[in-house]
């Protein structure tokens, strides 16, 4: 992912100035353009110059390169899909980026945090609004997931089973391809 958010970090900067920011627990300093908001903040979400999202928190920024970073950003789960996709094709217009380079946002991992790491209904569900609302192409690479939660005896039995009808509807939809 970070080659494309590179290539769009390099963009952005010829219409925006970076900002610096501390990396939280560290004395690192790395300039990030802030994009969108999550939570309370205004624009708290962004691309780091590495090539990476970024969250701001309090005063300090993690930088979305790790499976545990995503825990950051799960509350982005109670927002609808199609609100961020519509604030990124926003974005993509104010900046002159190229339509699909939206989808450089990780729609796929945050999903997977949530199926790998919640054990919560709440999350959960939320997560399957997520997975309903992208490209079959995206979709597939949450098989492994998906069948992991459907043998999970330590989430309920609803969820077990969403998982698995998502699997098998995946599953399906992979055959016709073929």
């Amino acid at each position: 992912m970070s080659n494309g958010l590179k290539r769009i970090y390099g963009k952005l900067v010829k219409k925006e100035q970076p900002v610096t920011v501390v990396l939280c627990n560290s004395e690192n300093r790395v300039e990030w353009i802030p994009l969108l908001s999550c939570g309370q903040e205004d624009n708290n979400l962004g691309i780091v110059a590495s090539g990476f999202w970024g969250i701001k928190i309090s005063s300090c920024l993690i930088i979305l390169d790790s499976e545990s970073s995503y825990l950051y950003v799960l509350k982005l789960l109670e927002i609808t899909m199609d609100q961020i996709e519509s604030e990124l094709k926003n974005l993509s217009s104010k900046y002159g980026l190229a339509e699909r380079d939206y989808l450089e946002f990780p729609f796929v991992e945050i999903i997977r945090f949530a199926f790998t790491n919640e054990q919560n209904d709440y999350w959960l569900n939320l997560a399957f609004r997520w997975l309903d609302s992208l490209e079959n192409r995206f979709q597939k690479e949450l098989v492994v997931e998906l069948f992991n939660l459907e043998n999970n005896k330590n989430i309920s039995q609803k969820m077990r089973h969403m998982a698995k009808k998502r699997r098998i509807n995946n599953s399906m939809c992979s055959k016709e391809i073929l």
